[in-house]
């Protein structure tokens, strides 16, 4: 059961970024402030507010640490289960989460997963990132 707020509906974003070991805090301002925006302006989603759900757990740059995290994100209440996850951070543990949220048609769109396989949209078709793939980069350098 999704829960209702103060304008209808929530909405359930999941943040999703690792809290320690690289800077994230810039990505994390970037999606309260578009979040703040929206839920401003009524005319976007009306009789829905977007909300930030888990947004302390802490996915770091493994798989093994990023799995487990996926799955207690998962396993999350039904007032604070995600409709989207924002994240991970690294492709390492990317790897794990896309495709656990995969399996139950959850978008995850990743700031910062570069490696080139994530560019294969049969395999990853709930996937999208902002960054560009390695091999974009290289060739732009």
């Amino acid at each position: 059961m999704m829960a209702v707020g103060a304008h209808g509906k929530d909405l359930n974003i999941a943040l999703f970024l690792p809290v320690t070991g690289w800077n994230t805090s810039d990505i994390r301002e970037c999606v309260f402030a578009a979040v703040g925006d929206i839920n401003t302006d009524k005319t976007l989603l009306p009789n829905h507010t977007l909300k930030i759900v888990n947004a302390d757990l802490n996915p770091g740059c493994s798989s093994a640490t990023a799995g487990k995290a996926a799955v207690e994100l998962l396993n999350s209440n039904d007032d604070d289960k995600p409709l989207v996850l924002i994240g991970p951070g690294c492709s390492s543990s990317t790897v794990a989460t896309v495709s656990l949220f995969q399996s139950f048609d959850m978008p995850v769109i990743s700031p910062s997963a570069t490696h080139a396989r994530f560019s294969n949209s049969r395999t990853y078709p709930t996937f999208l990132r902002t960054a560009s793939p390695d091999g974009k980069m290289v060739i732009a350098l």
